[in-house]
């Protein structure tokens, strides 16, 4: 796979056990690389965490190419949608209203966030169907090939 495109820049946080993470556009480029690496690698666990959330991410970007993509234009189905939706839903997210000297946002109003709260330590497969969602809706994968 090549490379994401960096779009909107849409706020992503997640919490895990009591800590806020926001999610850092910049590592999209380094999100795929690893991906690709988790199934292209023999060293890659099946039971270490971040080699199952690689594999899994390589999974979701490798089946959105093949039912989501022709002749460069993007049409992501229903399927993909409740499948994707599906790997979701067990993870609880809650809405936010944060300072503007956290996240700035263009209208000088607090911006509204929602946050992945991960009360428990998450499942490998949770974090890749978030971070896969993180990059669908933000259009990062635009042009992923």
């Amino acid at each position: 796979m090549k490379k994401a495109y960096h779009g909107e820049k849409e706020t992503f946080l997640s919490q895990i056990h009591g800590k806020v993470h926001i999610w850092d556009h910049r590592l999209v480029d380094e999100i795929v690389e690893a991906a690709n690496k988790g199934l292209k690698s023999e060293m890659w666990s099946t039971i270490v965490p971040e080699s199952i959330v690689y594999r899994e991410l390589y999974e979701w970007m490798t089946r959105y190419l093949k039912e989501c993509v022709t002749d460069d234009k993007e049409c992501v189905t229903d399927n993909f949608l409740n499948d994707l939706n599906t790997a979701l839903y067990d993870i609880r997210y809650a809405k936010h209203l944060l300072p503007l000297d956290l996240i700035p946002s263009g209208t000088g109003s607090p911006r509204s966030v929602y946050i992945a709260d991960f009360n428990e330590t998450p499942e490998p497969e949770e974090i890749a169907a978030d971070d896969f969602s993180k990059l669908l809706s933000s259009g990062m994968l635009k042009r992923l090939k």
